[in-house]
């Protein structure tokens, strides 16, 4: 399951809440975006201890989400653990997200 993110403060209570996340920042009018979006569902029902969640950086309710961590390009996905980023993977690189989210379920 993918959360849709609406509010910084949304955001807050789930990094506070859950030690390990996957915050995917995308746009529908991006084709990579939209494409990746399967495998980014799979991902999420098969790593149920990784909590996934997208921000659509059209939104101006998250805008304040999309400036904290520097996203410039869709997507761009961003891995945190306990509170921290640990990493970026930007473009829709089904394997190396992959590979990334094995890495912070570990």
């Amino acid at each position: 399951m993918v959360t849709e993110i609406k509010s910084k403060s949304q955001l807050d209570k789930i990094l506070n809440e859950n030690e390990r996340v996957v915050i995917d920042f995308w746009a529908s009018w991006c084709g990579p975006c939209v494409s990746i979006m399967p495998a980014v569902v799979e991902l999420s029902t098969k790593h149920t201890g990784v909590t996934f969640v997208k921000v659509n950086v059209d939104e101006e309710s998250v805008a304040d989400i999309v400036e904290k961590y520097e996203v410039e390009a869709m997507p761009t996905f961003v891995f945190i653990r306990n509170g921290q980023v640990e990493t970026k993977v930007v473009g829709a690189n089904k394997d190396k997200l992959t590979k990334t989210v094995e890495t912070l379920a570990a």
